[in-house]
């Protein structure tokens, strides 16, 4: 008689983006499962700097964030992307934190999923004082519920000062 075989549970954490507020790299000095697609240089963690106002307050998740200066091209960018493990043919809705300086209208992070644009973020012009919350963004996985997300700072127009903070990544159920 052939036994029977029970397939592998998966656990799908509440929230799949791991280490969204790259807090991990404070223990570990890295912000895996986050793969920097860009050169070192382009994207830098920033540990215990407070990139809003001079009072010691973090103005983020917590006290670690990430800064990046695009590619001085036009339509130029890089990206951080994390795959991931999530329900199954579930919709999600992403958001994140972000600061803009030194840019203008045509600056912008994109997030995409699954090779696809699923929205975004164009930079206010001027610079931003604080944080500002990015939400409502939304992509639906596959029967699998694996997917990548790929978040890309965007430098349309080739400004050599522009720069952007960002932290608090978090995707979540829509119920």
């Amino acid at each position: 008689m052939a036994s029977e075989t029970t397939p592998a549970t998966v656990v799908v954490p509440a929230q799949p983006i791991l280490n969204g507020a790259f807090e991990g790299y404070l223990t570990t000095g890295s912000i895996a499962p986050w793969v920097i697609s860009a050169p070192t240089s382009q994207i830098q963690v920033l540990n215990g700097i407070n990139p809003c106002t001079a009072g010691g307050a973090y103005c983020a998740g917590g006290s670690v964030v990430v800064r990046s200066f695009p590619p001085i091209t036009v339509g130029g960018y890089n990206s951080l992307r994390q795959d991931f493990q999530a329900r199954p043919s579930t919709t999600y809705t992403f958001g994140f934190l972000y600061r803009c300086v030194n840019n203008n209208a045509n600056a912008g992070i994109d997030v995409w999923y699954g090779g696809n644009r699923v929205g975004g973020i164009i930079c206010p012009i001027g610079n931003s004082a604080n944080f500002v919350a990015a939400s409502g963004i939304l992509f639906t996985t596959d029967a699998t519920g694996r997917g990548e997300v790929e978040i890309r700072f965007i430098n349309a127009v080739a400004n050599s000062n522009l720069f952007f903070y960002a932290d608090d990544f978090k995707a979540i159920a829509v119920v």
